[in-house]
């Protein structure tokens, strides 16, 4: 049987959506532009009903997102903490990753300048590690 296809090129059987995000995590937060809401899984139509952040504000021109991780936290950790620098290439519009996880701040961007794409990896050393890549 093939998977279904819906809009925007997702595979359903594959993306799950947000929904996916509260398999990992209790309490989802996203702060864009001026919206600052979060979704809180345990509450009552918490994964539908956003809840207004008043206290915070989104770095101008950057959307995060933030998990609160509930279960799994080892093994989620871990697959955060395996993500290279590469996955950026293919992933046109997101700039960069920035991972926290206790006593750890990874952070994977990606610059292009003249057709010329550089992946940068800080671990939090002095010394980043870069790639560049001609695309």
């Amino acid at each position: 049987m093939f998977p279904r296809v819906y809009g925007f090129g997702f595979n359903s059987d594959v993306v799950t959506g947000f929904k996916y995000d509260f398999t990992v995590a209790n309490t989802v937060s996203i702060l864009s532009g001026q919206y600052t809401f979060m979704f809180k899984k345990n509450q009552r139509l918490g994964m539908i009903a956003p809840i207004w952040i008043s206290n915070r504000s989104a770095e101008p021109g950057w959307t995060t997102i933030e998990l609160v991780l509930s279960k799994n936290r080892d093994a989620v950790i871990q697959h955060l903490d395996d993500i290279q620098p590469t996955v950026l290439m293919f992933l046109r519009q997101l700039r960069s990753i920035e991972v926290k996880t206790p006593g750890k701040v990874r952070k994977l961007f990606k610059r292009e300048t003249n057709g010329v794409t550089q992946l940068i990896h800080s671990n939090g050393s002095n010394n980043p590690l870069t790639w560049q890549y001609l695309v």
